[in-house]
């Protein structure tokens, strides 16, 4: 597969896991889901636009995390949370107008 194959395969794996979340598992809190999202999303956009790989390793900032350029498969990643941060946003923000509307 390509890394584009990889890239869109890790998307559909993303919202697939999303989807049977909320539908079958149903958190107690979407909020915290929503927060999460975008927390995760916001993560892998920044690191890997600023070249900073996250890898498991000991050392918090060791020599090589850093890269010349931009780390595309991190950027894809962190696009992906975020399209699952919009939908996590839809669903909080429904959820909390639904708990206002009850009084």
């Amino acid at each position: 597969m390509t890394g584009v194959a990889w890239g869109l395969a890790g998307i559909a794996f993303i919202v697939a896991v999303a989807w049977v979340w909320h539908t079958r598992i149903a958190p107690a809190n979407p909020q915290a889901t929503a927060f999460g999202t975008t927390f995760a999303a916001a993560l892998f956009i920044i690191t890997g636009s600023i070249g900073f790989g996250l890898q498991k390793g000991p050392a918090l900032f060791s020599e090589a995390r850093w890269s010349d350029g931009v780390i595309w498969p991190q950027v894809g990643l962190g696009i992906a949370f975020s399209i699952a941060a919009v939908f996590a946003w839809r669903i909080a923000i429904k959820d909390a107008n639904r708990r206002l509307a009850r009084g």
